[in-house]
């Protein structure tokens, strides 16, 4: 179902004298028309309009390919009206959110009488609450579409960005079910007090503070979030009519006199208590009382559809039992056991009641400390980081990003000396940006500055967020390639439970990372047993329905999948594939990122043609949501053209690694470390294919440069000389064969770990070349010694140890075949090989 134009009208949640001011102050301009061209778009329908802009269907007008688009056109033509500076942060807001449920930025500009416009992805779907209605939803699938929205909130809020507009008409479900959020038109990036926002919001929908134009903060997303889910939850359309009328009109006298009446949670009828209860908490008059983030919103959604006790009600002894057995019901032959265990276990809870009411102040004591971390963050953000970025602050220049942030960061010391706490979260906040920006020194010092501002704070929370902070530390850290300094920073989790959930899910967290240095180490079998021990931490501490856990078993299956445990790994990232899939959608990142990782496991365990259709589906979603040149979408690319290079399919293999060649030259030159391993990958291709001198030339090239930058002798040119080695070998050279093995060895023996694979490859590929010049007893010593690394290194059942052994297989016969002396010479095989 298309659009309705209130779906797209802009700024209708901009009300009384903002609205009349922006109205008053605009240009009379005449509107767009069919056939007209904005950039490089044709408009082809209004689709609605508000007091500051109009927005249009358009279509690509280039003719390069079809693509319709929701184009926004600024009404006002003067520059520097306050029109203008709203519609260029929405503008904003949606360039720096990509999600996959929020309206993508896809082009903007201005037109020729200097107007602003954007273009952003046209979504055809109906509203949320009224598709939940329509098509009579379950409880549990209106829920998921609802935590939809809360991740697309929780990512904005990450980035500083409050929505302040959440309503139905601003929450579309598409064709694929899955939930966009739209019109960022009144978003503000930080609390900044202006006239433009804070005077702004739709009745029904505002939060209280926003009713007496106070400045909204996290927790006013969090209370119309409220108010959203209530209206989905109804049962039919009258109810949902009821629920989506205004509590509260505020008239201006009011607003000016402070007054404003009682505001109370519209709940739908017959809705279980658990529900009840996260909807009061959500929509509580007072923004201290709601939940601390959308986050801890959504884990009590997630905890009623786990049938675990949400934090919105009192965990009572009773409570928790009632919510226990839910989750694990008994037969009804059981039912008299089950009553004695009842009874044994109504003492146990007594006992424990006080201390369940103590740790409940303790989880208050929490939430309010999280809401003044927050707040003192959101002080911050608006009063330095924006003010430093502000062109008035900067004689009309704007700053970049990397300028603005360093600027702040200056004055970090200064304004939290007396409050080292806020201090730290502070630190971590600007040590993540810094990381986001690729500035890995300056994240470095940052988090060891917050490390120092925590330990200096007495309060109880201090310790953990210290800790939580030396992780962001430790990954700044490892992407400078200091492993070994990472490892030395990463927290270090005791043997048994710290009886802190927050130092707990840090420490899951640490062992997670360690698992993964320990692998970058070569040291796979100790990685794999870290990550064991963080999946079992995080069992413990969150249970098998938690997000945590999952991703604990993630990280585990990268190591049992080098270990050659691939069919553990794939059962692993099936389970983590399908809790994804139910938690944030089919079409999440995420998901995506999961189904990469199966696809490489299928190839692995030589399913190419399964892999294949994983990996097309992949790079497909990554191209939307990424685009073509973002590192995760080239990934699943060169993962895609190996799988079709496995099924024998060269000529689609080889076109896909020549596009990577292409874009690495172009990105990075082809010095670059990531060009020369593109073009070893082409050129196995080539050589696979029978195109030898294609695949000799580009071999040759690789040789060249490494020459030239002084890199002939690193740990980079090992595979390129096994797989040119490979090459030689299949066009019977096989002296240069024997002479780049042994160039390769002499560089694997001091760069390469002992028991590492390519030591086995390179042993296969000398025996081969040593066969092939008819030196059997040459060639027996390096069989036998590359077979004996392997049985160390690999199981029977492993793939590189079954195409081992055909190798020796296929050798045998050709010695036979030729009659030579010795019953293990022959020529001509095909060694081991790899891709760089």
């Amino acid at each position: 179902m298309p659009f309705s134009p209130d779906d797209f009208k802009t700024g209708g949640a901009l009300q009384g004298k903002v609205a009349s001011s922006l109205l008053a102050s605009r240009d009379a301009a005449a509107a767009l028309k069919p056939g007209d061209t904005v950039g490089l778009f044709r408009i082809v329908r209004e689709l609605g309009r508000g007091g500051m802009a109009v927005v249009y269907l358009a279509e690509r007008a280039d003719g390069e390919y079809r693509q319709q688009v929701a184009l926004k056109w600024m009404q006002a033509a003067a520059p520097g009206v306050e029109g203008e500076a709203l519609f260029r942060r929405e503008r904003q807001a949606l360039a720096d959110l990509r999600h996959p449920h929020i309206a993508r930025l896809l082009d903007g500009g201005r037109g020729e009488d200097g107007r602003p416009w954007f273009a952003m992805e046209y979504i055809e779907g109906e509203r949320l609450d009224d598709h939940c209605v329509n098509a009579a939803l379950p409880l549990r699938e209106r829920l998921q579409l609802f935590l939809q929205l809360c991740a697309a909130v929780a990512f904005a809020h990450a980035r500083g960005v409050i929505h302040r507009d959440i309503k139905p008409s601003n929450v579309l479900v598409d064709a694929d079910g899955s939930v966009k959020l739209l019109d960022f038109g009144i978003a503000r990036l930080l609390d900044q007090g202006d006239a433009l926002g804070d005077g702004a919001y739709t009745p029904g929908f505002a939060s209280p503070e926003q009713l007496r134009r106070e400045p909204a903060t996290v927790a006013s997303d969090i209370y119309q979030l409220g108010r959203l889910l209530g209206c989905l939850l109804s049962a039919d359309r009258e109810e949902l009519a009821t629920l989506a009328q205004p509590t509260v009109l505020l008239t201006d006298t009011a607003a000016a006199s402070g007054a404003i009446e009682n505001h109370r949670a519209n709940l739908p009828l017959s809705l279980p208590a658990d529900l009840s209860a996260i909807l009061r908490q959500a929509q509580a008059e007072l923004p201290g009382q709601r939940y601390a983030s959308v986050d801890a919103f959504a884990d009590d959604v997630r905890a009623f559809l786990a049938q675990r006790p949400v934090s919105a009600r009192p965990s009572t002894a009773a409570y928790r039992a009632r919510r226990f057995l839910q989750r694990h019901p008994l037969a009804s032959v059981a039912s008299v056991v089950a009553l004695v265990l009842l009874i044994g276990m109504a003492t146990w809870f007594s006992l424990r009641l006080r201390d369940e009411r103590d740790l409940a102040r303790q989880q208050r004591d929490r939430a309010e400390e999280q809401v003044r971390i927050a707040n003192a963050t959101l002080a911050f953000l608006r009063e330095d980081l924006l003010s430093a970025a502000d062109p008035q602050n900067n004689g009309g220049r704007d700053l970049t990003v990397r300028e603005t942030l360093d600027r702040a960061a200056e004055k970090v010391g200064d304004r939290f000396a007396d409050t080292p706490l806020e201090e730290a979260a502070v630190r971590l906040t600007l040590a993540d940006v810094y990381q986001g920006l690729g500035e890995l020194q300056l994240a470095e010092s940052q988090a060891a500055a917050g490390v120092a501002a925590a330990a200096r704070s007495d309060a109880d929370s201090a310790h953990a967020l210290g800790e939580q902070i030396r992780l962001s530390q430790a990954m700044a850290v490892a992407f400078q390639r200091r492993i070994d300094d990472a490892l030395a920073i990463l927290p270090q989790a005791p043997a048994g439970d710290s009886g802190d959930p927050r130092l707990e899910e840090t420490y899951v967290r640490a062992e997670m990372l360690r698992s993964n240095y320990v692998l970058l180490k070569q040291q796979t079998t100790e990685a794999e047993a870290i990550a064991a021990r963080a999946v079992a931490r995080a069992r413990r501490l969150k249970g098998e329905e938690d997000p945590l856990y999952m991703e604990a078993l993630f990280y585990r299956a990268t190591p049992l999948r080098l270990l050659g445990r691939n069919a553990e790994a794939l059962d692993i990232l099936r389970q983590v594939e399908r809790f994804n899939a139910d938690t944030h959608g089919e079409e999440h990142v995420r998901t995506a990122d999961i189904r990469h990782l199966i696809g490489t496991t299928l190839r692995a365990m030589g399913r190419s043609d399964e892999a294949e259709s994983s990996l097309r589906q992949v790079l497909a979603l990554r191209e939307s949501v990424y685009g073509p040149n973002h590192p995760k979408t080239l990934s699943s690319q060169r993962e895609l053209a190996t799988a079709l290079q496995d099924l024998a399919r060269y000529d689609e293999a080889c076109a896909l690694f020549q596009s990577l060649v292409d874009h690495s030259l172009h990105q990075n030159g082809e010095d670059h470390r990531n060009t020369l391993d593109m073009r070893n990958n082409l050129a196995l291709c080539l050589s696979r294919a029978g195109r030898h001198a294609d695949a000799e030339r580009e071999f040759a090239a690789i040789l060249a440069i490494a020459a030239r930058t002084g890199s002939s002798a690193s740990a980079q040119m090992i595979t390129p000389l096994n797989n040119l080695g490979i090459l030689l070998n299949d066009l019977g050279r096989h002296t240069e064969a024997e002479t780049r093995y042994r160039e390769a060895m002499a560089m694997a023996a001091t760069q390469l770990p002992a028991e590492d694979w390519m030591q086995v490859a390179l042993g296969a590929g000398l025996g081969a070349a040593l066969d092939g010049q008819g030196r059997c007893a040459d060639a027996d010593v390096a069989w036998e010694a590359a077979e004996a690394l392997l049985q160390r290194i690999r199981q029977p059942d492993h793939p590189q140890a079954q195409r081992f052994h055909e190798t020796r297989r296929q050798s045998a016969e050709r010695r036979a075949a030729a009659g030579h002396a010795s019953p293990d010479c022959a020529a001509g095989t095909d060694p081991v090989n790899r891709g760089g």
